[in-house]
């Protein structure tokens, strides 16, 4: 590569620099790692627990669900609405 053409090369880089877009590129790139890193950690720590943990079990909701009263084993028959 001749010394011309070098020289060419670093005029347009500082070009390129002064004009700010190399600092615009690196602080996007800064705020961009910093989100991506609070966003992983808000995942990770609050939203997977809350989506993961099972239900609370109420009594009232098993009864309901099997149709075993605690009386009992045997699941309750079906009342016909025709009697």
């Amino acid at each position: 590569m001749s010394k011309e053409k070098a020289k060419s090369l670093w005029k347009e880089f500082t070009d390129f620099a002064i004009k700010g877009n190399a600092m615009a590129l690196a602080v996007g790139t800064i705020i961009g790692g910093a989100f991506s890193t609070i966003t992983k950690s808000l995942t990770n720590d609050l939203i997977m627990p809350l989506v993961l943990s099972p239900p609370p079990r109420n009594r009232i909701n098993t009864k309901m669900a099997t149709g075993i009263s605690s009386k009992n084993s045997q699941p309750r028959k079906r009342r016909s609405c025709w009697g």
